[in-house]
């Protein structure tokens, strides 16, 4: 910080422009990205996709989107539950609603309740005894009374069970009611029938099985089934017991007494699944979306819907950006819709420096970025205790992506009064201007725009897009 001497009045000049002045920031063009989530309420077929739910027919394409947020104001869609008439959704980290679903064709929020609302960043939601749950790495709510069911714990599942219901926190199943230990699990799916399905992840393995009201195993001698692979998702569907690991989808039907295994499906980077009929699965995650038939040998796909998720490496292609994802490698031209090409993604790592005239930025390797300016330096953190990724420039701005989003940085484009006073300070941004769109994130990359002002962004999971100025 830059001290000033009593008396001295200054007044710093920083380079003229004529630009008009930028009023807000738009995102456009988004693509597609990961699906996180999926449901079949009747004869209804939901999956997510950024801010929205799709509703889907029965070979899983798109019949048309309702919106739950702005992009670029809201974050996407990261989990959502349903009970009777009600779903509930999660936006990442930064509130849930609850969804009026009589007509599942055309749900209507009926509630919202924010971050600061809960007393969390909400990441999942379920049901426990009829009541939404809302949960994460801060512990859990009741949503309707905004009780705190858990507190300093990270929760990873909840379900029904004896003493009002379990949670579960590292490898242990807990009480709700008063936190007291139940047995061991990594994973719950409950089920309506009143059993619940566990995963005990085992260093690269697991153990599936299904447990009773009093947390005891079912017949493990025939329930109880070894996975050669960790488990990070399930859904009991009716008697089918869908499981997602690293490799793709597993399933098991319970029939007659015994955890009968179907048909294994390979697909990396599945985040959800549920039963259609006659062994037919919507599966949806990285890749887009599949309707997957069990029953037949190796597992049949039988359509798929690709998008732009998983999104890993990044590089620059003819007029945009390319970047490896689940789907293959995929060239993103602003303005044009994502295409599949053929080879490796060229090898580029984005940038961590950046200067516009006599300013600069600089990341380090803890995501900070150290601001240096003609009054000193300045270290910034990105949004929510974040890690910025990336920073570009566009003429007369920063631009700097990181976990949720992007943030638009100019340095002062007029005259600014400075203080006076000695025992005044200066601080380094004075008369900047900072401004952010909300993302999924993290932002692998961003690279200025050919025409119009603004950045092409690629992320690794909301998709690729511009966000342009409006002036």
């Amino acid at each position: 910080m830059l001290a000033l001497l009593a008396g001295c009045t200054q007044r710093y000049v920083p380079p003229q422009s004529i630009a008009p002045e930028v009023t807000k920031l738009q995102v456009q063009h988004r693509s597609h990205g990961t699906s996180f989530r999926c449901a079949r309420i009747g004869d209804v077929l939901w999956a997510t996709d950024g801010r929205s739910i799709q509703v889907l027919n029965r070979r899983g394409a798109v019949l048309h989107d309702i919106e739950f947020g702005d992009l670029g104001d809201n974050a996407p869609i990261v989990d959502l539950v349903v009970e009777g008439d009600i779903a509930a959704i999660v936006l990442e980290h930064d509130q849930v609603q609850v969804l009026d679903i009589t007509d599942p064709r055309h749900p209507l929020t009926i509630k919202r309740a924010s971050s600061r609302r809960l007393g969390l960043e909400p990441q999942q939601v379920g049901i426990v005894n009829g009541g939404i749950v809302v949960f994460g790495a801060d512990g859990a709510v009741r949503l309707h009374d905004l009780e705190h069911l858990v507190r300093g714990e990270s929760v990873g599942s909840v379900a029904n069970g004896s003493d009002g219901g379990w949670y579960i926190t590292g490898r242990r199943i807990k009480r709700l009611r008063d936190g007291g230990y139940v047995g061991t699990a990594s994973l719950l799916a409950p089920s309506p029938s009143g059993v619940c399905a566990f995963a005990r992840n085992e260093g690269d393995a697991a153990l599936l099985g299904v447990l009773g009201a009093d947390a005891h195993e079912v017949d493990p001698a025939r329930m109880t089934v070894a996975v050669g692979e960790r488990v990070h998702r399930m859904r009991f569907d009716g008697d089918t017991l869908l499981v997602l690991t690293e490799s793709g989808l597993h399933g098991w039907r319970m029939q007659d007494g015994a955890l009968q295994r179907l048909q294994h499906w390979p697909q990396r980077g599945l985040q959800d699944a549920v039963t259609l009929d006659d062994g037919r699965v919507l599966a949806v995650g990285e890749h887009g979306r599949s309707v997957v038939d069990l029953d037949r040998s190796k597992g049949h796909e039988l359509y798929r819907h690709e998008t732009a998720g998983g999104l890993h490496s990044i590089g620059s292609g003819p007029g945009g950006l390319v970047a490896g994802g689940t789907a293959g490698t995929l060239h993103f031209e602003p303005g044009i819709d994502v295409k599949r090409v053929e080879g490796s993604v060229p090898t580029a790592v984005p940038a961590t420096s950046a200067s516009i005239l006599n300013w600069s930025i600089t990341l380090d390797e803890g995501g900070r970025a150290l601001v240096t300016t003609p009054f000193g330096e300045s270290t910034l953190r990105a949004p929510d205790g974040g890690a910025f990724t990336c920073v570009t420039t566009t003429g007369d701005a920063f631009w700097l992506g990181h976990d949720r989003g992007i943030e638009r940085i100019s340095p002062p484009a007029g005259p600014i009064e400075l203080p006076t006073e000695e025992t005044e300070t200066i601080d380094p941004m004075l008369g900047a201007t900072r401004m952010s769109v909300r993302l999924g994130g993290p932002i692998l990359g961003c690279t200025p725009l050919v025409l119009g002002r603004g950045v092409a962004y690629a992320t690794a999971h909301d998709g690729f897009g511009m966000v342009v100025e409006q002036r």
